[in-house]
């Protein structure tokens, strides 16, 4: 498997009919290996996805470090934390283009619950 990222150069038909579809690849050699190990294929799988840049792991290692601190301060587990904030303030996505915030649906029953254990972890020690 090869996943090269690029662009669509062209699009023509072919005298058949069929669709030809030309792409620039903008890393040269990793492309290169891919069309010379799958030349002689008489068929092969191909993929298109929108190229999105991942969150480095600087940011990630950051975001997870703060959510440790978090769950420790507030006596949680940090998975338990992370999901909390899930719930709480979704997750960024681009849908055509502009940025909006999914929220991670829960069944009213798993949310109830998670909303009863939220209110008692906010609470103030001693009170629980």
């Amino acid at each position: 498997m090869a996943t090269i990222t690029g662009k669509i150069h062209s699009v023509a038909f072919s005298v058949d009919g069929m669709p030809l579809i030309t792409f620039e690849a903008t890393e040269g050699q990793p492309a290169l290996k891919a069309a010379q190990k799958f030349k002689d294929c008489p068929k092969i799988n191909i993929k298109l996805s929108e190229h999105k840049e991942g969150r480095s792991l600087n940011a990630n290692a950051y975001y997870w470090c703060l959510i440790g601190k978090l769950a420790k301060a507030l006596n949680i587990s940090t998975s338990y934390c992370h999901n909390v904030m899930l719930r709480r303030y979704g997750v960024l996505e681009e849908v055509d283009g502009t940025h909006i915030y999914l929220l991670i649906q829960d069944t009213d029953e798993a949310a109830k619950k998670a909303e009863i254990y939220e209110d008692i972890l906010a609470m103030p020690q001693g009170f629980q």
